[in-house]
């Protein structure tokens, strides 16, 4: 049968008969609408014709290796350039439809990944890899591969991305809580042990492949991105980005991919769901992890922690500016107060009161900020007392919130023991905290007894 599928493919297109379109339909199943030109699928019978784009539904461990013809005039009815998508699977054994060369590659890749995450990292999983297609090609896919002289090196960084993206949930067990790599971000890149990521050949026909099922971003080896954006169309949306080359530590290298690869979960996903992807992303990107907490995360977790609060709502909120200017905002969400005075040394006020202030523009509900910035800690201390007592003034005390979250624990000290008047509220914002980062859905309330009730 590999006889007469390449005998068909060496023929042009317009010389295809029916019959014969369809028996290349037939025996590639979804490969043929990723590997045939337009040409020959535009004139497939109407029940055989549909688009690719949307053929390719990533699933945890995705990947794909994009082939480029090195002489396209020898199989014309071939495109130039196509994807072979693939998929990492906890199994036995490998995919017995892939040709020897993808699976030895595959070996590599999976050995390479296993250093590069550690034993301490090893949940004793064997991944190995299998055509990610619903309908597989009847035809020998190993024997058409070798004779179509198809590399697979070019695949090693795909490959890789796809392995060390499924090794990094905590969980293997729940495919929603899986990472789901994005299909449309590509990767074409060579790998070398001794001096990492390589330069790829044929790269205007891959670049022209990625252009057509317009994908979001084509990684390449770092020195062929200015190369690779020369053979973007004008119109094109394709973003080229690069991958470290001079470096064998995978990990680094694969960096910049692994931040595009995976899909963020939708905003009503479960919460373990949001939480894995925001640890995840926390260890790529901690700024990029702390703008998805903020623009993505938040408002979910105020809602929680509103829902918590089962006290009036606040006159007025006390509290600390620090690294995590979120926790006010959430405590000004949930505890519903009206007004806030923010105590903050000059350092932490310029970094960390204009996230602050954008978080509090985007919400419905108005509370009057005030500010108070002092130069340094000791200046804070030395004045707390007199701050507190004059915004409090003739407030209820009850209805006045000591928020003991955010500070060192001299300030949270001298907030209670010389700041706080009977009758205040002394509510503290409890939170797991992991690299440095809020861990999302850990926070929930808790009420101290104010030790001057008397």
């Amino acid at each position: 049968m590999v006889e007469r599928i390449l005998e068909l493919l060496s023929r042009h297109p317009e010389q295809l008969d029916k019959a014969g379109r369809i028996k290349l339909l037939q025996s590639l199943g979804d490969l043929a609408y990723w590997w045939l030109r337009d040409e020959v699928l535009d004139r497939l019978p109407p029940e055989f014709r549909r688009g690719v784009n949307g053929t390719w539904r990533c699933k945890p461990g995705s990947c794909a290796i994009l082939f480029a013809q090195s002489y396209p005039h020898h199989f014309p009815a071939l495109r130039p350039a196509f994807l072979l998508p693939l998929r990492w699977c906890a199994a036995n054994g490998p995919d017995s439809c892939l040709p020897k060369s993808l699976i030895k590659l595959a070996e590599q890749v999976s050995k390479a990944v296993a250093q590069t995450c550690g034993k301490e990292n090893d949940p004793g999983i064997a991944w190995h890899l299998y055509l990610d297609l619903k309908n597989k090609p009847r035809v020998s896919f190993p024997d058409l591969a070798e004779a179509l002289n198809l590399s697979v090196e070019s695949g090693w960084g795909w490959l890789a991305a796809g392995l060390l993206l499924v090794r990094s949930a905590r969980v293997t067990d729940d495919l929603e809580l899986m990472p789901i790599p994005n299909p449309d971000v590509w990767i074409t890149a060579s790998w070398d042990g001794r001096s990492g990521f390589i330069p790829v050949s044929l790269l205007e026909a891959k670049v022209a492949c990625a252009v057509r099922h317009k994908a979001q971003i084509l990684f390449v080896p770092e020195s062929q991105v200015a190369e690779a954006q020369r053979y973007c169309c004008g119109d094109s949306s394709l973003r080229i980005m690069g991958v470290p080359e001079h470096t064998t530590n995978l990990g680094e290298a694969l960096a910049p991919c692994l931040l595009e690869l995976e899909v963020p979960p939708p905003d009503d996903a479960k919460e373990r769901q949001l939480q894995g992807y925001f640890q995840r992303l926390a260890q790529r990107n901690r700024e990029r992890a702390k703008a998805y907490y903020r623009q993505k995360l938040l408002p979910r977790i105020a809602s929680r922690l509103k829902a918590q609060w089962s006290k009036p709502s606040l006159a007025g909120l006390v509290t600390i500016l620090s690294d995590n200017p979120e926790l006010i905002h959430l405590a000004i969400e949930s505890t519903g107060a009206e007004s806030c005075l923010i105590l903050a040394t000059q350092d932490k006020a310029e970094r960390y009161l204009p996230i602050l202030q954008t978080l509090r523009c985007k919400s419905t509900h108005l509370c009057h900020l005030i500010p108070r910035v002092f130069s340094d800690t000791d200046e804070l201390l030395s004045q707390l007392r007199d701050c507190v007592h004059e915004f409090i003034g003739s407030s209820e005390p009850e209805r006045v919130g000591l928020d003991l979250t955010p500070g060192t624990k001299e300030m949270t000290l001298t907030l209670v023991l010389e700041g706080a008047q009977p009758g205040n509220q002394l509510i503290y914002l409890r939170h797991r905290l992991e690299q440095g980062l809020v861990v999302p859905f850990s926070e929930s309330w808790r009420l101290f007894p104010n030790p001057k009730l008397v």
